[in-house]
């Protein structure tokens, strides 16, 4: 899924930024770790039923935490690493913070089962893909959110991606109770599905966007001006300013007719003076 990623935003496997967002989004994991211990404390002793117990879980426990931690790493550190002018980049950063995060949740989660290669098996199959999609949509709804600046689209960023993850979790979470387990196995590989197309498109569209906004500001940075001297001569002054911190300008200045000769009067003072 990194792969992907990277080929969908034309990054590079040597990009410092993606292996900074990778580790950020790993470490994360442990925070996120001690507070859903607390919460599945609680939950324990709420004695709810098995339906309720999965859709808490779904939402509280899982969810939101952890949606919300990544949003945090990839707003607050991972965000300084993204090129102004490629804003398809917050795309490849969130993948890169969820699927760090991924990766450190199924080793706490290998390292502690009694079975540990089914538990990798299932968690490759269920909780990556999970992790990628949110990843995808949470980047492609901040690429939205910084080319429109508007708040709401950056609230979006967080609230799809956590609506996503517990509608993704609950139907696993009341298999693993026994509940209805072929009716809701159907439902998990509908929203499987139909998450994985909402994530593809949209990612691809908010890319695209970026991409076309990023041409367009580099035409508007290449300014032609013509400028004229007082004797008559004209010039033609081509500026080339891409919008970066460190502004750069490639100037070039073309003749294009020759000024006038002196006078034959100023020739023969000059004889006379050298003389």
């Amino acid at each position: 899924m990194l792969g992907y990623g990277i080929a969908k935003t034309r990054s590079s496997w040597k990009s410092e930024a993606i292996w900074t967002a990778f580790v950020f989004g790993a470490l994360c994991t442990i925070a996120v770790g001690a507070f859903e211990l607390i919460v599945q404390a609680a939950i324990s002793r709420a004695h709810l039923s098995a339906i309720a117990d999965a859709a808490v879980t779904a939402v509280i426990m899982a969810a939101i935490p952890e949606e919300s931690a990544k949003f945090l790493v990839l707003v607050g550190l991972a965000e300084k690493h993204v090129d102004v002018r490629r804003r398809q980049d917050y795309i490849m950063q969130a993948l890169a913070v969820s699927l760090g995060f991924a990766a450190l949740e199924n080793a706490f989660f290998v390292i502690a089962a009694g079975d540990w290669k089914v538990i990798a098996a299932a968690r490759a199959i269920t909780a990556v893909p999970a992790h990628g999609i949110c990843g995808l949509v949470m980047g492609a709804l901040l690429v939205a959110a910084r080319l429109s600046r508007k708040k709401i689209t950056a609230a979006l960023a967080l609230i799809v991606p956590v609506i996503l993850h517990a509608a993704y979790d609950f139907p696993l979470l009341a298999i693993d109770k026994n509940v209805a387990r072929e009716f809701f196995a159907g439902i998990w590989l509908l929203i499987l599905i139909l998450s994985s197309v909402f994530a593809i498109l949209l990612s691809n569209r908010m890319g695209r966007k970026a991409g076309e906004r990023m041409l367009h500001r580099d035409a508007i940075g290449f300014r032609t001006t013509r400028r004229r001297r007082s004797s008559g001569a004209g010039f033609w002054h081509c500026s080339l300013a891409p919008p970066l911190p460190s502004r750069v300008t490639i100037s070039m200045v073309v003749k294009l007719r020759r000024p006038p000769p002196p006078p034959a009067s100023s020739h023969l003072r000059l004889a006379l003076m050298r003389s």
